[in-house]
C-alpha cells in the first residue's frame, strides 16, 4: 500500500515508521502508558458526578504514594517492559551500559560520562514522575485538600447525614477569617442548627446525591426569590459595616415617623 502512494507521502510515512519503531518512541510510550495508569484512577474519580469528597482526597494520597514508590522502585519493571517489547517486535535495544550521545551525536567526553541508562533513568524517567508529583502538590495541595474534606459535611447524601455545625465553623474559622468575627461566628453555629432542622425535614431536598444536586436547588428556590428584596439582601451584605453602625432604635423611630401607626413602637 505504502508503495502506491506518491512519493512525498511514501517518505511521510516512512519516517514516522521510522519513528515509532526507535527505542526513544518505545521508551516513551511505555513509561506514559505506566503512570497515565496510575493517574487514570483518580482522574475518574474526581470526574464522578456523585463525588465523595473524603474518599477522592485518599485517592489523591494513595497516588501520590503510589507515583513516588514507582520512582523509587519502578525503573527496573519499565527497563524489562521495554526490552519484551523491542524484542517482541524486532527493534533495536540500546546498550543501557554505553555512553549516552546527546542530539548532536557526538560522543560524550570522559569527564562527563553519562551512560545511557542514566540518561534515561534520571533525565526522563524520574523527570517525568516529579513533574507528575509537583502538578499533584500544586493543583491538590494540603491546604486545598483540608477545604475539600471540611465542604464534604454538606454532602446532602443519606438525609445529610455527614452535617456537622462544628465543621461548617471550623470551615469559616479557617478559610474565611474575615467574614466572620466572634459574633459572626455565633450566628453561624445558630444558623447551622436551624438549618440542619429545616432542611432534613424539607421534601425538596430529599434524595439529592451530590453537593452539585444542593447547589442546584438551592438556586433555583433563590431565584424565585422578588428582584427588590434581593436587591435590598445584597446592599445590605455589600454595605454590612455600614449596616452594623444603625442602631435599631433610630430604624424603629425613621418608621415610626415615616406615616400614622396605630400601635406605638416605642
Amino acid at each position: 500500500m505504502i508503495d502506491q502512494a506518491p512519493l512525498e507521502l511514501q517518505g511521510q510515512v516512512k519516517a514516522v515508521l521510522k519513528v515509532m519503531r526507535s527505542f526513544d518512541f518505545v521508551f516513551y510510550l511505555l513509561l506514559m502508558h505506566k503512570v497515565m495508569k496510575i493517574t487514570e484512577v483518580l482522574c475518574q474519580t474526581l470526574q464522578r458526578k456523585s463525588l465523595d469528597f473524603v474518599h477522592a482526597m485518599n485517592f489523591v494520597g494513595l497516588t501520590k504514594s503510589i507515583l513516588q514508590e514507582m520512582r523509587e522502585k519502578g525503573w527496573d519493571d519499565l527497563v524489562r517492559d521495554v526490552e519484551s517489547f523491542c524484542e517482541k517486535h524486532d527493534i533495536d535495544m540500546l546498550d543501557m551500559n554505553a555512553c549516552y550521545k546527546d542530539s548532536t551525536c557526538r560522543c560524550c567526553q570522559q569527564r562527563n560520562f553519562i551512560t545511557v541508562e542514566h540518561h534515561y533513568h534520571m533525565d526522563v524517567f524520574n523527570a517525568l514522575v516529579d513533574f507528575q508529583l509537583s502538578e499533584l502538590n500544586r493543583r491538590l495541595s494540603d491546604q486545598a485538600l483540608e477545604l475539600l474534606i471540611l465542604s464534604s459535611t454538606l454532602d446532602p447524601r443519606d438525609n445529610f447525614r455527614n452535617f456537622k455545625t462544628e465543621v461548617v465553623c471550623n470551615l469559616a474559622k479557617k478559610f474565611y477569617p474575615e467574614d466572620y468575627d466572634d459574633g459572626e461566628m455565633f450566628a453561624l453555629e445558630l444558623e447551622c442548627a436551624y438549618y440542619e432542622k429545616d432542611i432534613r425535614s424539607d421534601p425538596k431536598f430529599q434524595n439529592l446525591e451530590s453537593i452539585s444536586d444542593l447547589c442546584l436547588t438551592l438556586n433555583k428556590l433563590r431565584s424565585k426569590m422578588e428582584d427588590e428584596f434581593l436587591d435590598d439582601c445584597m446592599v445590605l451584605h455589600i454595605e454590612k459595616e455600614y449596616a452594623e453602625s444603625i442602631d435599631n432604635e433610630s430604624l424603629i423611630k425613621e418608621f415610626e415617623a415615616s406615616c400614622t401607626r396605630r400601635v406605638s413602637f416605642s
